[in-house]
């Protein structure tokens, strides 16, 4: 919808409309769903020029009509989810796990991917740690989970620590691809989406990074870019005589 990009330029500061857009149409379900008129204007409405309320979380929450609890959930400590939201997650995760194990799963809209979002929050306030995660995942297909998981980062005030989860060395790449695709689906700076990656992959053996920023290229050429610079001077500084690996990231 032409007409959004340019509500979006009038309404968001000069740098951060990019970063806006840029998210919004790396998340699929969520750029489809604001091309509807109705949704796209209550969304200018209620979002407006904050950057972050145009994270898949918040347009989630206003889907439910629930959008002025994001910022509570944002908040540190994780605070417990509203009874009436925290009932329907729980009630939408339980459907999604009890169904037919041959059915074909069609990947969730907004509405519905929040709710899942809320209820793998509430099972991490809980259960104090992201543990569990991939046995919440292990009920449908990675592709299922790319926009819940897009939703919860942006409900949750800890973020890294669930990158960290996805993104761990020995976690399979599925989990990586769905950490990849939070990350570019969420109004953040290329700094902060940065900042976060260098932290987590630092410590990655030299195939892991190469695979990763592989795939991270075919989501965010520009992230992909930096996050292969940042690493390289890591390289450069821990395994100065490691030539032919570092010209494996220079090429990249």
């Amino acid at each position: 919808m032409t007409s959004l990009i340019a509500e979006l330029k009038a309404r968001l500061p000069q740098a951060e409309w990019p970063v806006v857009v840029a998210a919004l149409r790396n998340e699929a379900q969520t750029w489809a769903e604001l091309q509807d008129s109705t949704f796209g204007l209550q969304a200018l409405q209620a979002a407006g020029g904050e950057r972050m309320h145009w994270s898949p979380g918040y347009l989630g929450l206003l889907r439910l009509n629930q959008a002025q609890h994001f910022e509570p959930l944002r908040a540190t400590p994780l605070q417990a989810v509203s009874e009436k939201l925290r009932y329907e997650a729980a009630a939408a995760y339980e459907q999604l796990a009890t169904r037919n194990p041959d059915t074909t799963h069609s990947n969730p809209d907004l509405a519905q991917a929040t709710l899942i979002a809320l209820a793998l929050r509430e099972r991490r306030r809980l259960l104090n740690g992201w543990e569990q995660l991939a046995d919440d995942l292990s009920i449908a297909p990675t592709e299922y989970w790319k926009l819940p998981i897009a939703c919860l980062f942006g409900l949750i005030p800890t973020q890294h620590e669930l990158l960290e989860n996805l993104l761990a060395a020995d976690q399979p790449d599925d989990r990586h691809e769905l950490a990849l695709h939070a990350l570019v689906s969420n109004p953040l700076t290329l700094d902060a989406q940065s900042a976060h990656l260098l932290e987590i992959i630092r410590n990655y053996e030299l195939p892991q990074l190469m695979a990763l920023l592989r795939s991270l290229a075919q989501v965010s050429a520009p992230l992909a870019q930096q996050a292969a610079l940042q690493a390289l001077e890591v390289l450069q500084e821990k395994q100065s005589d490691d030539h032919d690996g570092l010209s494996k990231i220079q090429r990249l």
